[in-house]
């Protein structure tokens, strides 16, 4: 976080339709919480010699499908004001935006990253079902990193990022939708 002056990396504007990633080798243009995908893009040309897509060893897991390039999405619940991870307090678009690393509450319950495992479910979680899940990968905000069952975590918003423009998931994942936004926890 020091390159980015506390700041979790935000590529994507919040205000605008669409946002744009490249490196050397490949541009994506994308919806706003589509960002949570598309990060290592941004991050290409600085951090991995504008090899992202070829970096199967820091992005993929042996089980990955080929024409996937990452598994760790960043946490939308990152990427919004608190407010806007509330039934209450959602009021759309305008509380879109990042955060700073130092404004997370409980960085060691906080997760940063999120591993979609090419075998396992997808930790998911509604107003109706929560998924048994083991195994569930988090890269927290402190730096660590586990495997956790969806019953050592809190349940997730359940309308995830909620519908329409510049949205991508509408229904809860554990670690990426956190009540509270970067104020809550991922971890009981």
């Amino acid at each position: 976080y020091a390159d980015w002056d506390d700041w979790v990396p935000q590529f994507a504007d919040p205000l605008a339709d669409y946002s744009v990633v490249r490196d050397q080798k490949i541009t994506i243009v994308f919806e706003y919480f589509e960002g949570v995908v598309w990060w290592p893009i941004a991050l290409s040309d600085a951090y991995y010699d504008s090899n992202v897509l070829g970096n199967d060893d820091l992005f993929l897991h042996n089980d990955s499908t080929e024409g996937r390039f990452n598994i760790y999405n960043l946490s939308s619940a990152l990427m919004a004001t608190p407010p806007y991870w509330g039934r209450e307090s959602r009021t759309g678009p305008l509380q879109w935006g990042g955060c700073r690393v130092s404004q997370v509450t409980f960085p060691s319950a906080k997760s940063l990253l999120v591993e979609w495992h090419p075998v396992r479910p997808i930790p998911i979680a509604t107003e109706s079902f929560v998924s048994d899940v083991s195994g569930v990968g988090l890269g927290l905000c402190d730096g660590s990193a586990g495997r956790y069952h969806t019953r050592e975590l809190l349940p997730p918003y359940p309308f995830g990022d909620g519908h329409g423009p510049g949205t991508y998931q509408p229904i809860g994942v554990f670690g990426m939708h956190t009540v509270g936004g970067w104020l809550g926890r991922d971890l009981k």
